[in-house]
């Protein structure tokens, strides 16, 4: 099952720079986030959130993965595009959506899936980094 379709998130992402994906239900208690980040000035980014729900429908848990954090886990060799964008009509949006779309489908189809075991190593990774940057 393809849950990631590149042009429904490249024409989403086009007129809506903000929208956030969800999908993949697996039961009414779990299913899976996906959401294309932007902020001028700087190349879009990938989350993946693991979204757990009561039995009312609210979000009681949430685990998250940036999509740089899996590649670099799973496809160190995979570096995302470094492509920052002026503002919502730079014609490079389209290249970057592409590309993470792609990167989505080859390297989380596990977590698109409801498989989330790849977030602890890339809770860790983040982990380094931010030790690193401090």
């Amino acid at each position: 099952m393809n849950l990631v379709d590149p042009e429904e998130i490249i024409g989403t992402y086009i007129t809506d720079p903000l929208a956030t994906f969800e999908r993949g239900v697996f039961d009414a208690r779990e299913s899976v986030g996906l959401a294309v980040k932007f902020e001028l000035g700087m190349t879009p980014w990938v989350e993946l959130t693991q979204i757990v729900r009561s039995n009312n429908g609210s979000i009681v848990a949430r685990g998250r993965c940036g999509l740089v954090f899996l590649l670099a886990e799973r496809a160190p060799g995979e570096k995302p595009l470094d492509m920052p964008l002026a503002d919502v009509e730079d014609l490079k949006l389209t290249v970057v959506l592409k590309d993470l779309a792609r990167q989505v489908q080859q390297y989380a189809a596990d977590v698109l899936g409801g498989d989330f075991t790849i977030f602890p190593r890339c809770r860790i990774r983040a982990q380094e980094r931010l030790r690193r940057e401090d």
